[in-house]
């Protein structure tokens, strides 16, 4: 080997030795230097102004000049750990390094915990002493830089609603931020239990903004209990997904929005909803907005929810809302030709109706609803809903339609007794339409629904106390349903007081609608109804109270019978005490004005109706209000005390 090389060679040898023993010190000082209060130092300063305290642990430096300490704890004024994490590993960056420039590169934590306490309140304590700095940026040219953390086990506690709180056990966070001229990003990703992901990405280059979240089948059934305490709802199964891109030219101040959710094996169970849980359920909803703060106004360009898998069975919805003292808002949601049959087939089974009347519906239905006005005030809100079923019928090829002809129906108490009624002329209880006189109609429309001939089904003057009650959070499930919406119900349902009935509730609607004619409904309505404990049908009404055949009743009777309706058992006890309260004969008295008013008696009948007080059926005339078998209880004795007046004239 010539001597050149070998004193190359010998060289080379020297200088690594040399380093590498200049490096063992320096490892070996650094090792044990006092690095712990220094590092406390330069992070306690930090920490104790947003009202908390820091704990670190053993310190050590690896051969590639990599800090690793721990544990480490966030303590807050109140002396309870916020943060805990078992280690924490810091690579340096060695570029910065040559440079004189200690900054982190990575940084790697084990284990952590995170308290955030009720609703985040210790992460809001935290943030709301941290220092604001108006300081410049520095001049000259932004370096590039950049740091990437990572979590291989991410836990978060507190409570919620009084009830503890625990998630994400097992999470693993993934995080880079980076800097290149003006332009900043950062990239993260958040790996969940059961394989779910969410990823984000966020690039700010000067004020132009673009935001990207994302998340891939997330489980639902891995939430803690905690979150649902004291909600109405909760699902306990299912898998949802999200998409959120935002754009924006001048830091937030604008911008554009695009979201996407989907859901799919979806249970959600809760009291007011359904007595069983709702399932399987999915669904997806496209969203596509806009915000302009200096211009004050919020849009919602276009939307598309849909219930299922079919892109034929959803909803289209678009609205604004005008900023500033009194902000407003427009909202506007339509359906344009649903097919009926779809639309069950979408909904979760515990949803569908599964009665003859559904099965027996086709076609298609359109429906609107244009809702706007001043955000405040609920009650200044217009609110006008379209509804068009003429596309809807009853295919005639699935069968007859059993409530046009004489049928059987199973009525049930409030109390569970369950007694046979026959609705037909079998029945010596029955009494067709065209055997009543028109006053009687006329009272009971007026009570219960003025505009039976004139709707499809819904009173939508009730849509918009519904929806303000909704909003004041006043009430629940609103009554004062149809008389269609009613006769639903008693046909085909049970008497609980859900969500859910009421959907089920609103298909029978609107299949009754489109499958019966309107006087045969009422018809049906008059006799299957009830009037009393036990007391079905108008023909049973009218010969347990007045002891008279319905079409003999004369108005005042029939102005009684069309107020007792929404609680006949309650309003029982005016039959018992033989005479009207006060009170109850003003609400007689405004059925009677009202037919005045319209025409539908003259005035002679109304004065003749108001001079003679109410006659109830006199205690003794049992052979007169005895219903035949199968279709009633005997009827109660009225109190001997006070026997009723004759029955007034019409």
């Amino acid at each position: 080997m010539p001597k050149a090389v070998r004193r190359a060679l010998w060289g080379i040898f020297f200088t690594a030795a040399s380093a590498a023993w200049l490096w063992m010190g320096l490892h070996t000082a650094l090792n044990h230097w006092p690095l712990k209060p220094w590092i406390h130092e330069r992070l306690e300063s930090e920490v104790k102004r947003r009202g908390a305290d820091l704990e670190i642990g053993d310190v050590e430096i690896d051969w590639l000049g990599r800090f690793t300490f721990g544990p480490v704890t966030v303590r807050r004024a109140s002396g309870a750990p916020m943060l805990e994490a078992d280690r924490v590993h810091v690579r340096p960056s060695y570029r910065a390094l040559l440079a004189g420039r200690a900054v982190p590169a990575s940084v790697s934590l084990g284990k952590v915990r995170v308290d955030v306490g009720e609703r985040g309140e210790a992460l809001r304590e935290l943030l709301s002493d941290r220092p604001s700095s108006s300081a410049p940026p520095p001049a000259g040219p932004a370096k590039e830089s950049g740091l990437a953390v990572s979590i291989d086990d991410l836990e978060v506690r507190g409570s919620l609603r009084g009830q503890p709180l625990r998630l994400g056990e097992a999470t693993q966070v993934r995080l880079a931020v980076s800097r290149s001229g003006p332009e900043r990003s950062v990239a993260g990703r958040l790996s969940l239990p059961g394989g779910a992901a969410a990823i984000l990405a966020v690039k700010l280059s000067g004020a132009d903004l673009q935001a990207t979240a994302r998340l891939d089948d997330f489980a639902l059934r891995s939430l803690d209990e905690a979150l649902w305490a004291g909600l109405p709802l909760r699902a306990t199964d299912g898998k949802v997904g999200a998409k959120l891109e935002v754009t924006s030219p001048d830091r937030l101040q604008s911008g554009k929005v695009e979201l996407s959710l989907s859901a799919k094996g979806l249970f959600v169970s809760g009291e007011e909803l359904s007595q069983e849980p709702l399932g399987p359920a999915g669904g997806s909803l496209e969203l596509h907005g806009s915000w302009d703060l200096p211009g004050g106004r919020i849009s919602v360009e276009s939307a598309r929810a849909q219930l299922g898998d079919d892109a034929s069975v959803g909803l289209s919805v678009d609205a604004a809302t005008t900023l500033g003292e009194d902000p407003r808002f427009e909202f506007h949601v339509r359906a344009d030709k649903v097919d009926y049959q779809k639309a069950v087939a979408a909904l979760p089974p515990q949803l569908r109706p599964d009665d003859e009347i559904c099965l027996r519906t086709t076609g298609t239905l359109s429906a609107q609803l244009f809702v706007m006005g001043p955000v405040r005030r609920p009650e200044d809100w217009d609110v006008v809903p379209k509804l068009d079923l003429s596309k809807l019928k009853r295919d005639k090829a699935a069968g007859p339609a059993s409530l046009i002809g004489p049928f059987d129906h199973e009525a049930i108490a409030a109390d569970g007794k369950k007694q046979k009624v026959r609705v037909g002329p079998e029945s010596p209880t029955y009494v067709p339409l065209a055997d009543l006189p028109q006053h009687v109609i006329r009272s009971i429309l007026i009570s219960e629904d003025a505009g039976f001939y004139g709707h499809d089904g819904f009173d939508f003057s009730e849509i918009k106390a519904s929806v303000v009650a909704a909003v004041n959070g006043t009430r629940g499930i609103r009554g004062a349903s149809t008389l269609t919406q009613q006769l639903a119900k008693n046909l085909f349902l049970t008497r609980e007081k859900t969500y859910a009935r009421k959907v089920r509730e609103a298909l029978l609607t609107l299949a009754l609608e489109a499958s019966v004619p309107k006087d045969r409904l009422l018809e049906i309505y008059l006799n299957v109804i009830e009037w009393g404990p036990g007391i079905y049908g108008i023909g049973a009404a009218a010969r347990y109270y007045f002891g008279v055949e319905a079409k003999a009743l004369a108005p005042k009777q029939g102005a009684f019978l069309g107020t007792i309706i929404p609680n006949p058992t309650r309003y029982h006890v005016l039959f018992e005490r033989g005479a009207l309260t006060p009170s109850w004969e003003q609400d007689v008295k405004a059925v009677l004005d009202r037919q005045l008013q319209l025409g539908y008696i003259d005035q002679a009948t109304y004065d003749s109706a108001m001079a003679a007080p109410l006659a109830f059926r006199r205690p003794d005339d049992e052979a007169a209000a005895k219903p035949d078998a199968g279709q009633g209880p005997a009827p109660a004795q009225g109190p001997a005390a006070a026997p009723a007046p004759a029955p007034a004239s019409p």
